[in-house]
Formats: structure tokens, C-alpha cells, sequence
């Protein structure tokens, strides 16, 4: 009797372990609807900065323009939000369904969660990062639209474009390592 009831203790519930799954389902549908639009934004954003690259060098640049754009890509990037509720969401919904598993599938479960977090918090200062950046840049804009260009505000927003790029960087690799453990937690 001992021995069966030391076995079963030890041992994960294959329903807690299909729900922490199918949870897991449900955060990973997030991050690729996040993921999609991330893309788009910062594909229309680098749109942006090329466009910026070249009419910042013609001898009467049309800097209402320029403003314009990265007006626009500050909104997009504010619009992240939703998804960044979302994946928020997901992710306390993926703790709440994990928390019962045992063993080696907690372990595979409590590493997806940790990364899990760690992509939203760098999806969410990447967000902080680009905005921050966007905002510089129009700064810069406007003083040189006055005739006095700030560099100051073009080296904060090319350094807040840098931190943002890392942050992006590493929301890739923390969902990658979820989707190892992933599949740990599934063989498990």
C-alpha cells in the first residue's frame, strides 16, 4: 500500500497535464496575434526610418511629414496594449491550470511560465522603448524644423530604438525556451 500511494504522488494527472497544455494552446494563439502585429508595426515603423533616412538629406526636408509617420508609429505601438492584456491574461490563466502538476512536468511548467513572463515583460519594455524612441525623433524634428536641431534628442531616440531592438531580441528567445520546455512538459 505504501508503495502505490509513494507512486502516485509523485506522479502528474494526465488531465492537469492536457489542461496545462491546452492552456498553454491558448498563450501561444496570444503571442502569435501579438507576434503578427509586432511585425506589421515594426515593419511599417522601419518603413518609416528609411523614408526619414532619405528625406532628412535633401536640402529642404519635409519634416511635417517625417512627424507625421512616427506620430503614427507612436499610436501603433501604443496599440500593443490589448495584446500585451492578452498575453497577461494567458499567461495567469497557464499558472492557474500548471499549478497542480507534480514532478517534472511542474519543473517544465514552471520554466514555460518564468518565460512566459519574461517574453511579456520584454514585449511590454520594447513597447516602452519604441514609443520613448518615436518621441525623441519627432523632438529632433521640431528643433530642427525651428532651425536648431537637437542631436542630443537623435542619439536618445537612436539609443531607445536600441534597447527596444534587444528587448524584441529577447521576447524571442525567452518564447523559444518556452516551446522547449514545451515540449518536455509534453513527453513528460
Amino acid at each position: 500500500m505504501a508503495l502505490l500511494l509513494s507512486g502516485c504522488m509523485g506522479s502528474t494527472n494526465v488531465q492537469d497535464k492536457n489542461t496545462a497544455i491546452t492552456s498553454w494552446n491558448k498563450w501561444a494563439d496570444a503571442q502569435q496575434s501579438f507576434d503578427s502585429k509586432a511585425t506589421q508595426t515594426l515593419t511599417l515603423y522601419v518603413d518609416h526610418l528609411n523614408t526619414y533616412q532619405s528625406v532628412i538629406t535633401e536640402s529642404s526636408p519635409d519634416y511635417n511629414i517625417l512627424i507625421t509617420n512616427f506620430g503614427t508609429d507612436k499610436n501603433n505601438f501604443q496599440n500593443w496594449d490589448s495584446y500585451l492584456s492578452d498575453l497577461n491574461t494567458a499567461t495567469t490563466d497557464f499558472s492557474g491550470d500548471s499549478a497542480s502538476l507534480t514532478g517534472d512536468s511542474k519543473t517544465y511548467a514552471d520554466e514555460m511560465l518564468t518565460n512566459m513572463r519574461t517574453y511579456h515583460t520584454e514585449m511590454q519594455n520594447a513597447q516602452i522603448d519604441y514609443i520613448a524612441s518615436c518621441d525623441d525623433l519627432i523632438s529632433y524634428m521640431d528643433s530642427a524644423q525651428r532651425g536648431s536641431p537637437d542631436a542630443t534628442m537623435l542619439q536618445a531616440s537612436n539609443s531607445k530604438k536600441d534597447d527596444a531592438n534587444t528587448a524584441v531580441q529577447n521576447a524571442a528567445a525567452a518564447t523559444n525556451q518556452a516551446m522547449d520546455s514545451m515540449k518536455r512538459l509534453q513527453s513528460s
